[in-house]
């Protein structure tokens, strides 16, 4: 009961619960940033942001759909990677 409990105040602590959403999100998120500047000269413009990730999870398999998710649960029982948990 006691593990539960400590896995309960981690994912608390860390303030966010892993879905395969944020799972792909993290995985392209620098090519994302890439493609909304490249859509407005140079510039990072944070509203187009949304539009874009939308735009390219659209063309995600349903193998790496699944991966993500597995992920997804692997990261809330553990916390996630030290490079993610930083952000």
């Amino acid at each position: 009961m006691a593990s539960e409990q400590g896995l309960n105040k981690r994912r608390f602590l860390l303030g966010q619960k892993w879905t395969a959403q944020r799972v792909l999100e993290n995985w392209h998120k620098q090519q994302v940033i890439e493609k909304v500047k490249e859509w407005n000269e140079g510039n990072y413009v944070i509203q187009d942001y949304q539009p874009t990730l939308n735009e390219l999870l659209e063309g995600v398999a349903l193998d790496k759909e699944a991966e993500a998710r597995q992920l997804a649960e692997e990261w809330n029982a553990t916390g996630g990677p030290g490079e993610v948990q930083t952000r």
